[in-house]
């Protein structure tokens, strides 16, 4: 299911789930569900690195990984197939 990643973070750059976002002043979301990035409502994706995919997660348990001192929140939408 895609996934939406709101990272608070104290460091300038974070990395997670695999991809860094740089330059943070602020609070950036990442929605995979309707694949934007913004930070202050303003496009953010051009400081992010590593990301080829929007974020999605699978059924079961998933590996978070968080590299940098941040605050992160993930919230789906459960869908069934």
């Amino acid at each position: 299911t895609p996934a939406i990643i709101t990272i608070r973070a104290t460091d300038t750059e974070v990395t997670v789930c695999g991809f860094t976002v740089k330059n943070i002043k602020d609070e950036v979301v990442i929605n995979g569900m309707d694949g934007t990035v913004l930070e202050n409502g303003l496009n953010k994706y051009g400081d992010i690195e590593n990301m080829t995919k929007f974020p999605e997660f699978s059924a079961g348990k998933n590996n978070i990984e968080i590299v940098g001192n941040a605050e992160v929140i993930i919230s789906y939408y459960p869908i069934y197939r």
